[in-house]
């Protein structure tokens, strides 16, 4: 429901030539299990819901164009995802110290949760 609400948005500001851009920030790596079913689902339907946020949003930017001297619009200039990610290198994090547990050991190895 917001991904739809936010693309109507972006559209009703495109069509009244009014400046407005909307930043996604998606997890990098799901919770849960990687292969699992639940997990997989999940994927499935944030890339189906990415790819009609995007197609919404390019008819609304080719109706615009179509009608007037506007060209070189992108759906970039409206709509945005981003990935959060660290940059910590594999020997390990200043902030965190050298992994001592086992479970720290696995973390640090998988680098999913730093």
């Amino acid at each position: 429901m917001v991904a739809a609400e936010l693309t109507m948005k972006i559209c009703d500001k495109i069509a009244a030539r009014e400046p407005f851009a909307v930043y996604i920030l998606l997890p990098m790596w799901m919770e849960g299990i990687p292969d699992a079913a639940a997990t997989q689902g999940l994927l499935y339907w944030q890339r189906v819901t990415i790819e009609a946020m995007y197609q919404k949003v390019h008819e609304a930017l080719q109706s615009r164009m179509a009608n007037s001297p506007d060209h070189g619009l992108k759906v970039s200039d409206y709509l945005n995802f981003y990935c959060l990610g660290t940059r910590e290198t594999s020997e390990g994090s200043q902030a965190t110290g050298v992994p001592t547990t086992e479970d720290e050991k696995l973390i640090a190895k998988t680098r999913r949760h730093q």
